[in-house]
């Protein structure tokens, strides 16, 4: 095993850079920009290797975000197709690009491993970087543990030999397997979102096919109600299926090309969630017409009344468990280094950070995140849902606020990507954000507010805790920019 940092080489490299942190660094001229950046806190023999290309990113960041229309069915059943299909189209604008463009900017400004935690630690000190480490680190547990439930409800659905008990074992064995495969490498887990995500989207294209030949136009425009309309539910559903879009910030020191990759990501996987969402609505409702059938897992038997059999239901149900296998092997790979990323900061202990000897992945840390969500699976699915809404808004809420303040800090820093419109394009990105945030804070339940309220508590204590452990030493931040010729744009 090795350890990413000695202390004795950490305080060498702070020293010398303690009046200099971020202050970018001479690149010699035909350089790997991508590289460099690494080489100044971690020599390369130490540091995950930038294994992920742009497919297998957008592979990635689409199973972290949609993962395909699965739990759309509550909006449908709540308003009606007019005012789901308006929603998923406005969204994107107040919710997902916002969410884009400050993961955009900051993972290319930072293009290292730790993500979001690294941010706010760079943005407002180690305390507040602690306590985003902290809350991302529960989030992740709770968000982990919905997909091998996911995956055992569609088990059951496909193969009801199984049983509860059975099912959820079967949700289990993948989460063990998502495991193992991430420690393998980051670019496997790559290349089996890539082939995840088009299983995932598969079905969804074959009930446009089929569903379109029988679409009637007048159909897409109804709706309940405005008195009938369970706006609680509606919010709650579209704004939680537009989440994670900072996701793949963490494992931003392992892609290839980062400065253009992660920002184009961002474009393919917002378009391509956009039709995944709002097409295969739009060909399923003058059929499925009776709104209150839409619940949660309508979408089998919705295509299969339009396929007049039961073949396009079954690919609908194997597009679910993929679509959760998909997902739960991403966050397990982008909540590990997370974790990865509070080690490189001094904020846990080093020896959590150590990567495999062969695959040079942080391997402890990938451990303790499925040992975690394996215990939280035993929670049920309405209460998970509840408590990873809330904690998702308390992180994303400090990155907004990240990027806000490291606008002001660091002025004059070059930027590989940088948000357009000066401080009218900062200010919607940052207002819109927070509205969002604290609208799916307030729609969520009582176990979102005891959820949130323990996870802060236990934030407070654990960083004093562990900041005696480490003798108080919490490392300056070390890590620099990539220096730029040419901002990317999109």
């Amino acid at each position: 095993m090795t350890v990413p940092f000695s202390e004795q080489a950490m305080v060498s490299t702070s020293s010398k850079l303690t009046n200099t942190a971020f202050d970018g660094l001479a690149i010699e001229e035909g350089a790997e920009t991508d590289a460099t950046a690494v080489a100044v806190v971690a020599p390369d023999k130490v540091s995950p290797p930038r294994s992920l290309g742009l497919l297998q990113l957008v592979g990635m960041l689409f199973l972290l975000t949609s993962g395909g229309g699965y739990g759309l069915e509550p909006l449908v059943g709540s308003a009606g197709p007019r005012w789901s299909i308006l929603a998923l189209v406005v969204a994107p604008w107040l919710w997902a690009l916002p969410q884009a463009l400050m993961a955009s900017e900051l993972a290319t400004l930072i293009p290292e491993d730790g993500g979001y935690v690294i941010w706010v630690e760079a943005a407002l000190g180690s305390f507040w970087g602690f306590q985003q480490g902290w809350w991302s680190f529960v989030d992740s547990l709770v968000d982990n543990a919905l997909f091998p439930r996911l995956f055992s409800d569609y088990t059951l659905r496909v193969a009801p030999a199984f049983g509860m008990l059975g099912s959820w074992m079967v949700g289990v064995l993948v989460l063990v397997i998502c495991t193992l495969v991430n420690i393998l490498g980051l670019g496997l887990v790559g290349w089996a979102a890539v082939l995840f995500t088009v299983l995932v989207v598969s079905p969804f294209m074959f009930i446009c096919i089929v569903g379109f030949r029988r679409t009637v136009l007048s159909s897409l425009w109804q709706a309940r109600p405005l008195h009938e309309i369970n706006w609680r539910l509606f919010l709650a559903s579209l704004l939680w299926n537009w989440c994670g879009f900072d996701s793949c910030s963490t494992v931003a020191g392992e892609i290839r090309d980062v400065h253009r990759s992660f920002p184009r990501a961002m474009v393919i996987v917002l378009s391509l969630t956009t039709m995944v969402f709002t097409l295969p609505i739009a060909a399923s409702v003058t059929v499925n017409h009776v709104w209150s059938e839409w619940r949660d897992a309508f979408w089998p038997t919705a295509a299969n009344r339009l396929a007049g059999g039961h073949w396009l239901g079954i690919l609908v149900c194997v597009g679910g468990m993929c679509s959760a296998a998909g997902m739960l092997s991403g966050l397990v790979a982008t909540s590990s280094r997370a974790l990865y990323g509070m080690t490189r900061k001094n904020m846990l202990p080093p020896e959590l950070g150590a990567l495999h000897q062969r695959f040079r992945t942080p391997w402890i840390c990938i451990l303790l995140i499925g040992l975690g969500s394996a215990c939280f699976t035993a929670l049920p699915f309405n209460v998970l849902i509840q408590i990873d809404s809330t904690l998702y808004c308390l992180k994303v809420a400090l990155e907004f606020i990240a990027l806000a303040v490291l606008r002001r800090k660091w002025p004059d820093r070059q930027r590989p990507f940088r948000i357009g419109g000066g401080i009218w394009g900062l200010s919607y990105v940052v207002g819109s954000g927070l509205v969002c945030c604290l609208a799916m804070a307030v729609l969520s339940g009582l176990w979102s507010a005891i959820s949130a309220a323990v996870t802060i508590v236990t934030g407070l204590v654990l960083y004093s805790v562990i900041g005696r452990v480490l003798n108080g030493r919490w490392m300056p931040s070390t890590i620099a920019p990539t220096p730029t010729s040419t901002p990317v744009e999109i």
